[in-house]
């Protein structure tokens, strides 16, 4: 799967200062015009995109769904991209665990785990 073909994504955001990855990694999908929304539980607020409390409550077709950062909360939406019938996940180096992995492979979706997406959105 090619990653910057997928256009509407779902970034999972854990670490909610403005310089963390997951942040970081949103602007730059916004900068190159993909539909790009946030996903954290604790009404993280941001000016420059949309942040949703779960994946459910995003009102469109999400494509993609970025884990940047390892957290418990990653087990709870594979779960819900397999009630939304999202289909592709990407896991960024480091967070994701062998555990979480056969979650996904499970719920048979498509995973990407060897790119590092941030540098990829760079060379664009």
């Amino acid at each position: 799967m090619n990653l910057l073909k997928q256009k509407s994504w779902a970034v999972v955001i854990i670490d909610e200062n403005e310089d963390s990855k997951e942040i970081k990694i949103i602007n730059l999908l916004k900068e190159n015009n993909y539909n790009v929304v946030g996903i954290n539980l604790n009404n993280y607020k941001s000016d420059k995109f949309h942040v949703y409390e779960s994946l459910k409550d995003v009102p469109h077709n999400v494509d993609i769904v970025a884990i940047i950062k390892e957290s418990i909360h990653n087990y709870c939406i594979i779960d819900e991209m397999e009630l939304l019938d999202i289909k592709n996940i990407y896991f960024e180096k480091g967070s994701y665990t062998e555990y979480i992995l056969k979650k996904a492979k499970e719920a048979k979706l498509n995973i990407v785990n060897f790119v590092d997406l941030y540098e990829e959105l760079k060379l664009k």
